[in-house]
């Protein structure tokens, strides 16, 4: 838990993470996009602002996870927090997964 930018609840990163550079930022990842580790890209779960939500997320995120609606991603760290290692140490480091998308497309029925 923290604030992203300093302004907004947040999930924030406190370690490291492995991650593909996209070098002629196109939006795919490629074989020629070199992997990245670090603490301090700043990839954070945040959200917009508070209000009607934007069209597109867009320039809200360079590489954050950016819930669209503000009340939701609110009522999210709040259901986070609920969890019992957060309540009993406020230093619990939260584990968040990403899956690419093409990973979930499944090529033939189950």
């Amino acid at each position: 838990m923290g604030l992203h930018k300093g302004t907004q609840p947040a999930l924030v990163q406190r370690e490291k993470l492995r991650l593909h550079r996209d070098l002629n930022k196109d939006g795919f990842r490629s074989s020629s996009d070199p992997i990245d580790i670090g603490k301090t890209f700043g990839i954070n779960q945040h959200s917009t602002r508070p209000g009607t939500p934007p069209e597109f997320v867009d320039s809200y995120s360079a590489g954050c996870l950016v819930g669209r609606r503000w009340a939701w991603h609110m009522s999210f760290l709040n259901i986070v927090k609920q969890d019992e290692r957060y309540r009993q140490n406020r230093g619990y480091l939260f584990v968040s997964t990403v899956i690419p998308g093409d990973d979930l497309v499944r090529e033939e029925p189950i």
